[in-house]
């Protein structure tokens, strides 16, 4: 019965976690997008050039 709940919170709270979350795009050189989600802008600027090495930018 504790599992149940345990996983019943868990399953809320990530669902809870995921709405937060924001589509952000990434300007890449050649006029290609990429997409990144994040809570905060300014999250997304870091993961823009973090998955990108650095070419591409929010």
């Amino acid at each position: 019965m504790k599992k149940l709940v345990l996983f019943g919170l868990l399953a809320f709270s990530m669902t809870t976690l995921t709405s937060c979350l924001k589509e952000y795009t990434c300007n890449c050189p050649g006029g290609t997008k990429a997409t990144v989600k994040t809570v905060s802008k300014s999250e997304a600027k870091k993961s823009c050039e973090e998955e990108t090495n650095g070419i591409c930018t929010l």
